[in-house]
């Protein structure tokens, strides 16, 4: 049985296989969540980061500089 990808474009990590449920939930690995910028596999080129205080992928043009 193959795992659960990782939905970032690039990265091969496998979600079910790292036993964290919210990165299963979310389909994005911890290393993804913590990257300057990421963009998703299917959803356009845009580029996104992860918010940590709303628990989503959003557009770059919503941040301030390095502020997650």
């Amino acid at each position: 049985m193959e795992g659960i990808p990782d939905g970032v474009r690039g990265c091969h990590a496998d979600l079910e296989q790292l036993g964290k449920k919210y990165c299963t939930r979310l389909g994005i690995c911890p290393d993804c969540m913590k990257a300057p910028s990421v963009s998703m596999r299917g959803k356009g080129s845009e580029a996104q980061r992860f918010c940590f205080q709303c628990g989503k992928l959003q557009p770059l043009s919503l941040f301030e500089g390095n502020k997650r």
